[in-house]
């Protein structure tokens, strides 16, 4: 095994339905944050609708996720991942499966 630190893969991920603008903005916080704290951004991906059957954006991160592609995740606010709270627990449970750490611009956590 290397014994290299590994530059950290992140994805970023916005949402925020009905609005192109502030979904743009929102994934550009995303991006500068994840340059700043030294990862290699391996992708991105937005949604502009919020029911679940619209976001192929979500779909395409978890997929990443799956395949080991993805260290980290970057998005504003969890609401742009759900509002409710089995999708954050379901959402969360993946990622820790995964060993994948999210970073939120309101909070970080592990």
């Amino acid at each position: 095994m290397d014994n290299e630190k590994q530059t950290p893969r992140a994805w970023l991920y916005a949402r925020i339905p009905g609005n192109y603008v502030a979904t743009q903005d929102s994934l550009e916080v995303c991006r500068m944050r994840a340059e700043q704290d030294g990862c290699q951004i391996a992708g991105s991906s937005t949604d502009l609708r919020g029911t679940w059957h619209f976001r192929p954006g979500y779909r395409s991160m978890m997929q990443q996720i799956k395949r080991g592609q993805i260290d980290r995740v970057y998005i504003c606010r969890m609401r742009q991942v759900s509002g409710k709270e089995r999708h954050l627990i379901t959402f969360f449970k993946r990622l820790m499966r995964h060993g994948v750490h999210v970073t939120a611009t309101e909070y970080d956590l592990p």
